[in-house]
C-alpha cells in the first residue's frame, strides 16, 4: 500500500502517499494508520519524519491522533480546507466575523452573486476589489 520513500522532502513524499491511497479507496475514513515504528520500517525513514508527516495530516485534518489509540484517517472531511484558511485568517489579525463567512462558503451566506461590501469598504465583485 506504501512505498519507500525518496530522500528529498520526505514528509511530503509521505502526505502525497495518504492522499492517493484515500483517492484510491485503499485507505478509508476511520481507518487506522501503522504505528510509528511499522510505519518508519516500512517506508524506510525517520520516526521523527512519521511524526511530522502525522503532524501535518492533522493540521490539514485528514488524521485524527487519539492518545494511547493511534493514528486515523478522519471521519469527517468537512473542515479540511477550512482548517489552514481558518488558521491563517487569525495569524492575519482577521475578525472571527469573517472566519465563520469563510466557513459557510460561497453559496452558503459567505458572500453575495452580484458582490459584497468587506470591512475595509471596498466592494468585491468575481474576486477582483474595485
Amino acid at each position: 500500500m506504501f512505498k519507500e520513500i525518496a530522500h528529498t522532502k520526505i514528509y511530503l513524499q509521505i502526505l502525497e502517499q495518504i492522499k492517493e491511497n484515500i483517492i484510491r479507496g485503499n485507505l478509508k475514513s476511520g481507518d487506522r494508520l501503522p504505528s510509528e515504528r511499522q510505519w518508519a520500517e516500512q517506508l524506510g525513514v525517520s520516526r521523527a519524519t512519521i511524526r511530522e508527516a502525522i503532524r501535518a495530516l492533522e493540521m490539514i485534518g485528514l488524521v485524527v491522533c487519539q492518545q494511547g489509540e493511534g493514528n486515523f484517517i478522519a471521519e469527517n472531511f468537512e473542515d479540511t480546507l477550512t482548517q489552514p484558511l481558518t488558521i491563517m485568517f487569525w495569524l492575519s489579525n482577521g475578525q472571527l466575523s469573517e472566519v465563520q463567512e469563510l466557513r459557510q462558503g460561497p453559496g452558503n451566506g459567505g458572500g453575495q452573486a452580484g458582490g459584497e461590501k468587506n470591512d475595509a469598504g471596498t466592494v468585491c465583485q468575481s474576486g477582483k476589489n474595485l
